[in-house]
């Protein structure tokens, strides 16, 4: 395996009294998750926005430190190595932000930026760096006259391509991107997924691939996982998904992605916290916080208890 998440928490305090929080409550923004990546597996992580996908994510990579849990990259607990280890194991471990206008430093050139891992790695001479960022911009689909240019210069588009490029150069085995196209416009969405594709295949990487469109995941994930209120609520290959979800929260997502056509309307899912009715669930306990495996690979969480409509 891969990646492997056990139990992964986080706990936010809220330091001020309101009239619905009291002091020294906390936020749950993730509770509880237990995840696998396998080698050369894209999988998608769906869910709205809060849901805890983002948080997970920085937990994963050590951003961000977890309440509690373990990560094990190839057998190895992430959250017990010391920096100096860490800093060593990023070169296998590489994000895609979400945002490509803030994640790129304005002050630094695009030689700069795409080579800074180079750096910071030790990796090669000066020349050489500048040699391999060259030829990782023209895998991107860059010219390589920009070296010496800056940020402020360019699209959308094309400097989420150059943030790519930057997770890509020391060549990861595993690729975090957190919604990698949801900044950009539509007509440029599908190229740069076309792009990550292409990078899978040459580079022979796995992606923790996280939307909130379900639509973007579809054709893309091997397996999709949905995120609901910090908790995995349904995880199956994604064929099955989309084919027969089970789990009220992931029928509502599906329900809500457009349809492209005009003489149809999508059917609407109504669901409300705490409202479930999945048969595979009556035979479990109802209180617990793990995915019942329903069907092969296919996993339904049944943790909420069922209450009746209003």
């Amino acid at each position: 395996m891969l990646l492997e998440v056990k139990q992964l928490t986080k706990h936010f305090p809220i330091k001020k009294e309101t009239l619905f929080a009291k002091g020294g409550r906390f936020h749950v923004a993730v509770d509880g998750v237990d995840l696998t990546v396998r080698e050369g597996e894209t999988l998608g992580l769906v869910g709205e926005s809060g849901s805890g996908k983002s948080t997970l994510a920085r937990m994963i990579l050590r951003l961000m430190e977890p309440t509690r849990g373990e990560v094990y990259f190839k057998g190895v607990n992430l959250l017990k190595l010391p920096e100096k280890e860490m800093r060593t194991m990023r070169r296998k471990l590489q994000v895609i932000f979400q945002d490509p206008y803030a994640s790129l430093n304005p002050r630094m050139s695009i030689l700069d930026i795409v080579g800074e891992p180079l750096v910071i790695h030790g990796v090669l001479s000066r020349q050489e760096r500048k040699d391999q960022v060259a030829e990782m911009l023209k895998r991107v689909g860059l010219n390589t006259d920009i070296l010496s240019r800056y940020p402020h210069e360019f699209s959308g588009g094309q400097r989420q391509r150059i943030g790519i490029a930057r997770a890509i150069i020391l060549k990861p085995e595993l690729v975090v991107a957190d919604e990698p196209v949801s900044a950009l416009d539509v007509s440029v969405q599908s190229q740069v997924m076309e792009l990550l594709s292409d990078l899978r295949e040459s580079y022979h990487l796995s992606y923790l691939f996280i939307a909130h469109d379900l639509s973007l995941v579809e054709s893309f994930a091997d397996r999709v996982a949905v995120m609901y209120m910090g908790k995995i609520v349904e995880l199956a290959k994604s064929s099955v998904l989309y084919k027969n979800p089970l789990h009220p929260y992931t029928r509502k997502l599906l329900s809500a992605v457009p349809i492209p056509d005009p003489r149809r309307r999508g059917e609407r899912h109504r669901f409300h916290q705490g409202d479930l009715f999945i048969p595979y669930c009556a035979h479990h306990e109802t209180d617990s916080p793990h995915l019942v495996e329903v069907a092969a690979e296919h996993y339904v969480s049944c943790h909420l208890r069922p209450r009746e409509r209003a």
